[in-house]
């Protein structure tokens, strides 16, 4: 929390590509629901291209035991894209900063999707 960062912090972080980690920082960015996480966000221009998206997240509301709650599945079995989207946003904010691998594990752990490899 805190630090300012870009796509390719994020990309760099969780080895996705660039333009899926752009997609990410626009979700965060322009979500609708926008009480559970507070942030800054710029346009940083790049010499000889677009301008770049810079975001700090300054807080976010910690809600583990609501997360799990919600994933309650409709009567056709799956869990909706709004809640899956929620939970997948809040569990990739809550990723530990820093090298300890016993809080990685334990944050790969808390995957809310279970069938994927987080």
């Amino acid at each position: 929390l805190g630090r300012e960062f870009t796509r390719d912090d994020v990309s760099e972080a969780f080895s996705i590509e660039p333009r899926r980690a752009s997609g990410i920082l626009n979700y965060i960015c322009n979500r609708h629901n926008d009480d559970d996480i507070c942030f800054d966000s710029r346009l940083h221009p790049v010499r000889g291209g677009r301008a770049q998206l810079v975001v700090r997240i300054r807080a976010v509301e910690s809600r583990p035991d609501t997360i799990r709650r919600q994933r309650t599945d409709r009567p056709g079995g799956k869990v909706s894209d709004r809640q899956y989207d929620r939970q997948m946003a809040h569990w990739l904010l809550s990723r530990p900063a820093g090298g300890d691998t016993a809080k990685l594990a334990a944050w790969q752990a808390a995957c809310p999707v279970r069938e994927a490899s987080c």
